[in-house]
């Protein structure tokens, strides 16, 4: 899955790092506590998603804040304003 991202995402932006300008967001059950995301973060980076276990662009969030967070993120930037692409894996 990790090659198939980063093949689609240079095909559209060449370029690109993978690592350094994405952020990462996973949905996790509300009720994951510190140490589930702590597995859930090693296990991305297992699979490539990070270039290190605590890499500060993988995020952990519910569906329902994620939903809301980018709901305000267009309200205030007029629906068109991006700063890092980010990629939602649920």
């Amino acid at each position: 899955m990790e090659q198939l991202m980063k093949e689609t995402l240079l095909a559209r932006w060449p370029g690109l790092d993978f690592h350094k300008h994405i952020l990462k967001v996973i949905t996790v059950p509300a009720e994951f506590d510190d140490r589930a995301k702590y597995i859930m973060r090693t296990c991305a980076h297992g699979a490539g998603l990070t270039d290190k276990v605590d890499s500060e662009l993988l995020e952990f969030t519910t569906e329902r804040e994620y939903n809301l967070s980018l709901l305000e993120q267009w309200w205030l930037h007029g629906l068109c304003v991006v700063q890092r692409i980010r990629l939602l894996l649920c």
